[in-house]
């Protein structure tokens, strides 16, 4: 049964992803009326339906975006949560309508029969992140129960002077960024440093997700294309953007900012290569240099 999973990121109902508001510029004294433009930030509510003994549809999440790409940034959300862990679980995903049309702000996973999310787990998780003691030992825990794929294990093939100058390249090329100053960015970079894509979001973990869900619109459903992949982002690296990194088989993760405590432990734990304060001529190494030169 063909997976019914929108291949252009355009997507079925987009809003703009950069909306011009009026503001007072003061200088000096004086007042000026301007127009700027803001970057969007709307909310997606996701839905998940399948079919358990009679047809069932519940909210999965409810996350605020900037639209565009929300079919990637579902298909991401869904990996790296341990949802799916391919497309090829998907029969389709829609705008849900009412009488006026799409509705933009809402998204339908429609899974294939015999197919059923783990909406239990997910639930329990979201009460775990909010509590607070061991919450470092949990979130291992319950990265270690989505059993990520295991990781390249390649070692000496990363080269410094390249990691330093991907946060330039990623900067040239962050288009809302230029035009608002306020968004992140993330993009993934195969073995020879070439750019396979680019993502801007709000959201840091929405750009991390809308880059792995479009690698999975673009390959074979059930190949995460586990090999010398690097995900680079433009702030700075949390335990979540480890596990989205981990789910999705990529080895190597460079941000431009400092990681967190417990995203280094995971980045030990998974023997993720995580690299902080990237810039040409020198980052830091928190853990996996054996796969650099």
């Amino acid at each position: 049964m063909k997976t019914n999973i929108p291949q252009n990121n355009n997507d079925l109902a987009p809003i703009k992803a950069i909306v011009r508001v009026t503001r007072l510029s003061v200088q000096a004294a004086q007042i000026k009326a301007e127009f700027d433009d803001v970057i969007s930030e709307e909310p997606l509510q996701i839905s998940l339906g399948w079919f358990d003994e009679q047809e069932r549809v519940q909210v999965f999440t409810i996350t605020m975006r900037t639209p565009g790409d929300d079919i990637g940034l579902t298909l991401g959300l869904l990996l790296s949560e341990g949802q799916i862990t391919e497309s090829g679980q998907i029969q389709s995903i829609d705008y849900e309508e009412n009488e006026n049309g799409p509705l933009p702000n809402q998204l339908l996973v429609t899974f294939k029969p015999g197919f059923k999310p783990q909406m239990a787990d997910f639930q329990r998780q979201l009460i775990t992140q909010s509590s607070c003691g061991i919450c470092g030992k949990t979130s291992l825990k319950s990265l270690e129960l989505k059993t990520p794929p295991a990781l390249d294990k390649t070692a000496n093939w990363l080269d410094g002077e390249q990691l330093g100058l991907l946060p330039g390249r990623l900067l040239e090329q962050q288009s809302l960024f230029a035009q608002t100053g306020g968004v992140h960015a993330a993009a993934l970079f195969d073995e020879h440093y070439q750019l396979l894509g680019l993502k801007e979001d709000v959201g840091r973990h929405n750009a991390v997700d809308k880059v792995i869900g479009e690698q999975l619109q673009q390959n074979n459903p059930s190949d995460r294309q586990i090999g010398k992949h690097i995900l680079l982002v433009s702030g700075r690296v949390s335990f979540e953007l480890v596990q989205k990194a981990l789910v999705a088989g990529y080895p190597v993760l460079v941000a431009v900012g400092a990681p967190s405590s417990l995203a280094i432990q995971a980045a030990k734990r998974f023997d993720l290569t995580l690299i902080g304060f990237t810039k040409p001529g020198s980052f830091n190494v928190y853990h996996g240099q054996w796969r650099l030169k």
